[in-house]
């Protein structure tokens, strides 16, 4: 390296000149570039994430050999992943610079460290934490500009508050699985880029409030999870993982399922009383958002689409006719969501029926019945009747000729 000094003869042979010039000719390139503060151009640093968490992984002559300089170098969010695993390792390198008139060996040190990332689980304190720092807060929607599509995505059965374990076929269930197919459900609904979102929640939001929904419901639950500590950590969980994290969203509609009672029975009142009050949290905690709510069935009018949404437990949903009968319309295309069955059932007729009685005219190319499937992977008592679930939602959208379009995400 050469340092001019052109400007005076004699600043060019001044002491202090000819001590810097010894010493960044003595100088290895990389170590000139540290010293200067300026990042070696010739490390190599790279972040991938897959299903199983991130790996970041570092080279280069920077001295990352600990944990703590390690995280600094990858900006990682620690308040979403964790490290599961670590390696470090140097190695030298020999090369040759220039000194006067002969060629130098220099040994240099090259540091390599590889970090395994994981998904923070969730902690029920945590939760009831993060919760109270937000009460009496309103809370913003993310709005990002599309293309003036129409989303219509459908969600049931979350069974929050469920924990399965170590079942022959049923894959294992608690909050923490249930976050991520959250996450990996909004992910989804972005990547499809609408203009708006309609997101309908159908009910079966926690497994239980009294831990007694059926008989033998208390062997599915997780520690503490019933009561107010369910319903709490269900609102978290489907504000903070679902709700806030989809563009655009616009409207919310929730129907209330069987399993979302107060009271044990359902002869002493069959009615979800947990969806009316988490329609009635998100409504006074969210800015800008439209929130419907019924005990029974919603109709709703969505881009066109005639939309009849139900739970699918009362003896009312059971025939999608009775549904067309009292809630279709003959003016445009209806769709029939439910829920209920933990499984993908479609209902469709060849044939066109006449209710003589009523004037009603149910014409099957006029409608189509979906059942969204479950979240819920199922329990022993599922598994023990055979059947066994495959995770997943429903989203639709106006084809552009008032059918619709509908697309199957399994998780």
């Amino acid at each position: 390296m050469r340092i001019r000094a052109d400007l005076h003869s004699d600043f060019k042979n001044h002491p202090f000149l000819k001590k810097v010039r010894d010493k960044l000719s003595s100088m290895i390139p990389g170590d000139l570039l540290n010293a200067l503060g300026i990042i070696n151009a010739g490390e190599k640093t790279n972040t991938q994430e897959s299903e199983n968490g991130i790996v970041w992984t570092y080279e280069g002559e920077e001295v990352i050999d600990n944990l703590e300089k390690a995280l600094a170098k990858s900006k990682v969010d620690l308040s979403e992943w964790e490290v599961d695993k670590k390696e470090f390792k140097t190695y030298t390198v020999t090369m040759k610079i220039r000194r006067g008139d002969e060629d130098v060996p220099v040994t240099k040190t090259n540091y390599y460290c590889k970090i395994q990332f994981k998904r923070k689980e969730v902690t029920y304190q945590q939760i009831f934490d993060s919760i109270k720092e937000s009460l009496g807060k309103k809370v913003k929607l993310n709005k990002v500009k599309n293309k003036g599509r129409v989303g219509v995505v459908s969600l049931s059965d979350f069974h929050i508050g469920a924990d399965i374990r170590n079942l022959v076929k049923t894959k294992d269930y608690n909050i923490n699985i249930l976050r991520d197919y959250l996450i990996k459900m909004t992910d989804q609904i972005n990547s499809m880029n609408f203009d708006s979102v309609e997101l309908n929640l159908l009910g079966d939001f926690v497994e239980s409030i009294s831990g007694l929904n059926h008989p033998n419901t208390w062997k599915s639950l997780g520690q503490d999870m019933y009561g107010y500590n369910v319903i709490v950590i269900c609102y978290k969980m489907i504000r903070d993982n679902l709700i806030l994290n989809i563009n655009n969203l616009t409207d919310v509609n929730i129907l209330p399922g069987n399993h979302d009672r107060f009271t044990i029975d359902k002869r002493v009142d069959n009615v979800g009383g947990l969806g009316g009050l988490l329609a009635f949290m998100i409504q006074e905690n969210i800015k800008n958002l439209n929130v419907s709510y019924n005990d029974l069935v919603l109709v709703k009018e969505i881009d066109g689409v005639n939309y009849i949404m139900t739970h699918g437990d009362k003896t009312m949903a059971k025939k999608s006719i009775n549904l067309i009968a009292d809630y279709g319309r003959r003016d445009m295309y209806n769709v029939i969501l439910s829920g209920h069955l933990h499984s993908r059932k479609k209902e469709t007729t060849q044939k066109i029926t006449y209710i003589s009685t009523d004037n009603i005219n149910v014409d099957s190319l006029n409608y189509r019945h979906l059942v969204v499937p479950s979240l819920f992977t199922g329990n022993f008592y599922s598994e023990s009747l055979g059947y066994t679930s495959s995770a997943g939602g429903i989203i639709t959208e106006n084809n552009g000729h008032g059918n619709v379009n509908v697309f199957d995400y399994s998780l």
